[in-house]
């Protein structure tokens, strides 16, 4: 009789076991969580690995846009200077003063954003305005390298980082020979 007892008792249990995993088909709520968690962690991750990506292109952006832009001063400044007749500094080193033939001239002012370009008519009206964003520009410093008829200058603009001001920049170095591209003579004689 016993033997006919666990036959039936094994047989019950056989069935239940069957229909247990028959009958189990979804996640239960553990598996579930375990599940979300996961996947909101690699969201998370791939979320933050997306945005400094973000924000380093967009520097390397800002830090092309201003080297292009100190390229782009540095000829507007050597054109200016080869066409000039006289290069003097104003307002404590903030303006740079180009002065060309027939009572020309183009102004060069430092201030937060970079460096802005006015060019002025004889009669001091403003026929073009430039600005060069080349982070802060701090003073203008001309050295005269080489005397003579048409002078060897070398014009530096210093330089401040905008994200850390104590930090300086390289200098922008502009080298030209005063007038080099005009045809007036030593003797006075206009262009």
């Amino acid at each position: 009789m016993s033997s006919v007892l666990l036959r039936n008792v094994r047989r019950s249990l056989t069935y239940c076991s069957e229909r247990r995993t028959m009958g189990r088909r979804g996640l239960s709520l553990v598996e579930m969580m375990v599940v979300i968690t996961l996947s909101s962690m690699l969201v998370g991750i791939v979320v933050t690995f997306a945005v400094s990506l973000m924000q380093s292109d967009r520097r390397m952006r800002s830090a092309t846009v201003a080297s292009d832009q100190l390229v782009v001063l540095a000829a507007t400044l050597r054109g200016d200077m080869r066409l000039a007749r006289d290069v003097t500094l104003h307002d404590n080193a903030k303006q740079l003063v180009v002065t060309f033939p027939e009572r020309r001239r183009a102004e060069y002012t430092c201030d937060s954003e970079g460096c802005q370009r006015k060019l002025l008519d004889a009669d001091e009206s403003p026929s073009r305005s430039d600005l060069f964003r080349v982070e802060a520009a701090l003073e203008w410093k001309i050295e005269r390298l080489r005397p003579g008829r048409r002078p060897l200058l070398a014009i530096v603009l210093e330089r401040a980082s905008s994200r850390d001001p104590a930090a300086k920049l390289p200098p922008l170095l502009v080298y030209a020979a005063l007038g080099a591209d005009n045809s007036w003579e030593n003797a006075g004689g206009e262009r």
